[in-house]
């Protein structure tokens, strides 16, 4: 999931999302693709590709798995800049999902829980 802390326009290379391809067939459709090929506008193209345009506070919230990417971020004389956004992800405890999932430091894992972050406690 992701918030949008400012308008997030075309300009700024906003996240790119394939709708229908968290399964299993359309991850073993883009390993025809090399990893250099994987970022190519053709293979964007052919998964559905769509950019998430955004106002300051559109929350998206995606299954992981879904195939996604950041689009390109012109320079600044061409309207782009940085984008901001609040990224989070959330599992199961124990739940070991395959693939690349994970967006904690290594130090963090296994240390927080979204209780933690839910108020009225004393984080100690």
């Amino acid at each position: 999931a992701f918030v949008a802390l400012q308008p997030v326009s075309l300009e700024m290379g906003p996240t790119v999302l394939c709708p229908g391809t968290h399964t299993a067939a359309a991850h073993t459709a883009l390993d025809r693709w090399s990893l250099g090929q994987r970022s190519r506008d053709e293979v964007v193209e052919h998964f559905g590709g769509r950019p998430v345009l955004c106002e300051e506070g559109t929350a998206v919230l995606m299954d992981s798995r879904l195939l996604h990417c950041g689009g390109q971020n012109l320079a600044s004389a061409m309207g782009g800049r940085r984008r901001r956004l609040l990224y989070t992800t959330w599992q199961l405890p124990g739940n070991a999902p395959l693939g690349s999932t994970y967006s904690i430091r290594e130090e963090l894992k296994g240390q927080l829980r979204l209780s933690d972050f839910m108020g009225g406690s004393d984080p100690g």
